[in-house]
């Protein structure tokens, strides 16, 4: 075989390898530029309307978390406030109740001392009938139921104080009032002391007493007459 020949065989193949790697290596480097060039050129007008329209929805979506978070905390405060009332209302009940209770308990006291208040002048005056029925020309005295509501209110009525006249009537009218005391609803003639006289009474339920002492008071008035 010809060396020679086979030397420019080899040559020419090398030679052709040679302008296949650059055809290969400019297409690739063409490539390349031509990847630049897009990515420097300036985005189209679709896609920025595109990146302007998902800007504005993030702007919105972001107002609305923020009116969101506001009125989340705006109910909680509201909340807040609710429970805060509820809790006054639920003391101030609890207290409301606990005044009626007391309230309750003050006035079945009150209603059991009035009973016993009202069976202590029955038997006081049960008694005071007694005497006056045995002592009546000598006294004096008569009672005389009026008609009222109120279990306990007579008239007790007093004669033979005026010795000019000793028919001649002199009169006091007396009721048990709720609370256990007594009161004056009527007095012929008037006692000046007459207020000091029944408050004794109410606290001592003692009448003979009390008699006599008014007693005295109405000779007192003829006396200055």
């Amino acid at each position: 075989m010809d060396f020679g020949a086979e030397k420019q065989m080899l040559a020419k193949a090398l030679l052709n390898v040679r302008e296949k790697l650059s055809n290969d290596a400019e297409k690739k480097l063409n490539a390349i530029e031509k990847a630049i060039d897009d990515i420097q050129k300036p985005p189209s007008e679709a896609l920025t309307n595109c990146v302007k329209s998902l800007e504005q929805k993030v702007t919105n979506c972001t107002d609305e978390l923020l009116k969101l978070e506001s009125d989340v905390a705006a109910a909680r405060m509201k909340h807040k406030d609710l429970l805060l009332q509820l809790d006054a209302s639920q003391r101030c009940c609890e207290d409301e109740e606990t005044k009626l209770n007391s309230l309750i308990t003050a006035n079945d006291a009150l209603e059991q001392k009035v009973s016993e208040k009202q069976k202590m002048v029955s038997v006081e005056v049960a008694k005071n009938e007694e005497i006056v029925d045995f002592n009546s020309s000598n006294l004096g005295l008569r009672i005389r139921k009026v008609s009222s509501a109120s279990k306990f209110h007579n008239q007790f009525q007093f004669t033979n104080i005026d010795k000019r006249d000793p028919e001649k009537i002199f009169s006091i009218t007396i009721k048990l009032n709720d609370d256990g005391s007594y009161s004056v609803t009527d007095c012929q003639p008037y006692i000046h002391d007459l207020r000091r006289l029944i408050a004794r009474l109410s606290e001592t339920d003692d009448w003979h007493s009390f008699f006599v002492i008014l007693r005295q008071r109405f000779v007192a008035t003829v006396s200055q007459s």
